[in-house]
């Protein structure tokens, strides 16, 4: 294995150890800006052109998968391909439908007031005096269907101003 591949430095290269860390970081972000772009344009999977098992090790290849998975809001699969001279990872994503991409000028179209208003909030609970007032509109109402609103409001609160609440 050369010292480029290799992301710890081996007996024998003339990398150090701050090289490798580095190289490895590249190839995994290069991975990932990968997986992501495949994603994008709507691919099912992506091969790339690395042994990740070999390349990072196992517990970083896991860390990989979920740092995808995330990215992505879907899980993937990883799987080492034999190439006959070398080996990739195929990076299988899961049969989720792929977002949406709104362009930047629709999403100005967007009207929020227009979604805010589709919203129904749920009813204030009515307080006692509302209470109180309804069932009296409701009864003076039935006994003297003449009487106007104003005049209802007048009567209904007569009762309420004769108690002394201080």
């Amino acid at each position: 294995m050369d010292p480029v591949n290799s992301p710890t430095g081996m007996p024998g290269s003339n990398i150090s150890q701050a090289q490798a860390t580095q190289a490895a970081s590249e190839r995994f972000d290069a991975a990932l800006s990968a997986c992501i772009e495949g994603w994008n344009r709507g691919d099912d999977v992506v091969i790339l052109q690395d042994n990740l098992l070999v390349l990072f090790g196992d517990l970083l290849v896991q860390h990989f998968q979920r740092t995808v998975g995330e990215a992505l809001g879907t899980p993937v699969d990883l799987t080492v391909m034999d190439g006959g001279d070398r080996f990739y990872t195929l990076v299988k994503f899961s049969q989720v439908a792929h977002p949406v991409q709104t362009p930047p000028s629709d999403l100005a179209a967007i009207d929020m007031h227009a979604i805010a208003a589709g919203l129904k909030k749920a009813p204030r609970p009515m307080n006692c005096w509302i209470i109180f007032r309804d069932a009296m509109h409701k009864q003076l109402k039935a006994e003297h269907p003449d009487l106007s609103v104003q005049q209802i409001c007048k009567y209904t609160n007569y009762p309420m101003a004769q108690l002394n609440m201080y």
